[in-house]
């Protein structure tokens, strides 16, 4: 599925990689052949590793995202999907409540260096200076042939109870909640 869009008084046509919010819920409920899908928001940001929870007595430190894309805010049935090596954590229940980060393994030793993955677990990181999240999984760096090469995977509920829900359209009229109005048009 690809979607286009178009700019007010452009005669040209943009194709971003993704659909609309509305398309996949309307996939859910009209296609019901399809095993999994799940939604995903590529997210850029900072993160900062609060001071102690690297090693005892160490300042907070900040990581800068730079330009690469690694983060997504996913819902759980992602990692149905893409089957990672799970490190630590579980796949069922790492990303099933709000305020949850998996890491890959090469997030987990750039934020928390040598510490053990099962020490990790439960430690907090500060995204974008307000978002607290803690570590609920660390899954092997994906090593398979894909432009999906994500490293941080921010629970997708955590949306709707932070300042994401402004970031990713959650406030606009025209997303989730065009969704609903599609289904009563439809009915």
């Amino acid at each position: 599925m690809v979607s286009s869009y178009q700019e007010k008084g452009s005669s040209d046509a943009f194709y971003p990689n993704n659909i609309s919010l509305a398309a996949s819920h309307i996939i859910r409920d009209e296609y019901p052949g399809i095993e999994q899908i799940a939604d995903f928001y590529t997210y850029s940001t900072h993160v900062t590793v609060p001071r102690g929870e690297m090693q005892a007595n160490q300042p907070k430190t900040r990581f800068e995202q730079g330009k690469s894309n690694d983060m997504i805010i996913v819902e759980p049935q992602y990692f149905s999907i893409f089957r990672y090596e799970w490190l630590a954590g579980a796949p069922m229940t790492s990303l099933s409540q709000p305020f949850q980060v998996v890491l890959s393994e090469s997030k987990a030793r750039k934020y928390f260096g040598s510490v053990p993955f099962d020490q990790i677990l439960g430690k907090e990181l500060i995204y974008d200076d307000s978002l607290h999240l803690q570590v609920s999984g660390i899954v092997k760096d994906w090593n398979k042939n894909s432009d999906l090469n994500f490293k941080d995977f921010i629970s997708y509920s955590t949306i709707r109870l932070s300042f994401l829900k402004h970031a990713a359209g959650f406030d606009d009229p025209n997303q989730p909640d065009s969704m609903r109005k599609c289904r009563r048009i439809r009915k």
